[in-house]
């Protein structure tokens, strides 16, 4: 544990606030957005005659060498640097001298701040999409493979009905479907381009925000100069979407760890994602899932801080609000490196056809469908419940699973039994029975496979 500075009371305080609000550390990763924002700033007051075509060019050349010194790691952040935008700011000074003042003209730091982290925020949702986008291509893959590929539907962890292994993999690409259009509502909604408020009223200088908007490639301009700087709404949105992605990869991942056990043996994962266990070499732990379940609890926190940091501010910009930032990339990045690697897990996995088999026929109670069979037939709900619990009761009674039930048998249970009650008896016959849009049946699901190489194109 550091001990105690020694230092005179009157000069500690100076020194726990710079390491205090210190933000380099994190939001470094703006600078790309920083270096975009005064560049169409620089290209806009060229526009309006505030700067020359020479003082234009001499700036945009020093943002770039700065930008690529970055890049390359050949720039040296300094220790009196607090923030990225003070960063550039230095450093293009460092550069063309003087001369960087001029940027500054008609913005302030808080403009900088909103409009490079809706930048920021516009191109991960970008990444994103584009993730997403390829996991649901990875997953249709195996869908296509595993139409007629019948495996146990569970409720509570017991086997309940009979679907296809298509069918649970199209439930991933519902999921990731909602998140992807979810972004998409983002997307539009933070399309609302910022600079140009300054500290809170706005400017002075006869600046072109609309010439700004199209240069950055925002859509629209915002109206209101304090909700502005201030807003946090998108980024908490954000996170929101983020939490919720990896809400659904933490339940696939549940899946798989579930079909990667002993108990399933469902499906094999190549070395990399696993790893032995003590009890035996042959079996192996399902390590990677299990990381991916366990890092969604950070998307959770993250946006429990953000909400945390902007709910009791002022309309105004505070320092709180620099809170939300680290948050908000750690849990970007996160997320982005979760569905790579749950992307190539899927595609590299196997199914193995040969265990899914045998526990649908070890599996098989269909009591469900018997019911149904049954009430199509004009025979009462409750009374068709008491009829296949009395010859569930009969099977039971006599070692026997109600498929391996003769026609005779069902008859002399009940007269409502007719031949077609053995096709019931079988995956392929239940699986062939669902009607309904959105079932198993292979042939619905042919055309929602279709539907989706429509989609994904």
């Amino acid at each position: 544990m550091p001990k105690p500075s020694d230092e005179p009371f009157e000069i500690l305080p100076e020194k726990i606030r710079q390491n205090f609000s210190y933000t380099l550390h994190f939001d470094w990763v703006l600078y790309p957005f920083d270096i975009q924002t005064r560049k169409a700033y620089t290209k806009m007051l060229k526009k309006v005659v505030m700067i020359s075509d020479e003082e234009s060019e001499i700036i945009n050349n020093g943002l770039d060498k700065i930008s690529e010194d970055i890049q390359n790691g050949d720039y040296q952040f300094k220790a009196n640097q607090p923030d990225i935008h003070t960063a550039i700011e230095q450093a293009l000074r460092d550069e063309i001298g003087d001369l960087a003042s001029k940027i500054n003209i008609g913005i302030s730091k808080l403009d900088l701040i909103s409009t490079d982290l809706r930048l920021w925020t516009k191109n991960e949702i970008d990444i994103l999409q584009q993730l997403i986008k390829k996991f649901q291509k990875t997953i249709l893959r195996h869908a296509k493979e595993h139409i007629k590929t019948y495996m146990p539907a569970y409720t509570d962890l017991q086997p309940t009905q009979t679907i296809t292994v298509a069918h649970q993999l199209l439930a991933y690409m519902e999921m990731f479907q909602r998140d992807f259009d979810r972004l998409s509502a983002l997307l539009n909604q933070l399309n609302v381009m910022p600079l140009g408020s300054s500290y809170g009223a706005g400017t002075t200088i006869p600046i072109d925000r609309i010439f700004l908007a199209n240069s950055l490639g925002f859509s629209k301009i915002s109206n209101n100069s304090i909700d502005a700087i201030s807003d946090r709404d998108f980024l908490i949105e954000y996170l929101f979407c983020l939490s919720m992605i990896g809400q659904h990869m933490s339940r696939i991942c549940a899946d798989v760890i579930l079909w990667t056990s002993e108990g399933f043996q469902f499906i094999t994962l190549p070395e990399e994602f696993t790893e032995e266990t003590l009890r035996t070499s042959k079996l192996r732990r399902s390590i990677v899932p299990e990381l991916i379940r366990g890092k969604t609890s950070k998307l959770f926190s993250s946006l429990h801080t953000a909400l945390v940091a902007v709910k009791g501010i002022p309309t105004h910009y505070t320092r709180d609000c620099q809170e939300d930032k680290e948050a908000a990339f750690e849990a970007s990045d996160i997320t982005q490196t979760s569905i790579e690697v749950l992307s190539r897990l899927f595609s590299t996995c196997t199914f193995n056809v040969e265990k899914i088999n045998k526990a649908v026929h070890e599996h098989h109670w269909e009591t469900l469908v018997l019911v149904e069979y049954l009430i199509k037939n004009d025979i009462p709900p409750d009374e068709a419940i008491k009829i296949i619990r009395t010859t569930l009761d009969y099977a039971l009674d006599n070692n026997k699973k109600i498929e391996d039930l003769s026609l005779q048998e069902f008859q002399d249970i009940h007269k409502g039994f007719g031949q077609e009650v053995m096709l019931l008896l079988t995956p392929k016959g239940t699986i062939q029975s669902y009607a309904c849009i959105g079932s198993s049946n292979p042939d619905r699901i042919q055309h929602e496979i279709e539907e989706w190489d429509s989609i994904l194109g």
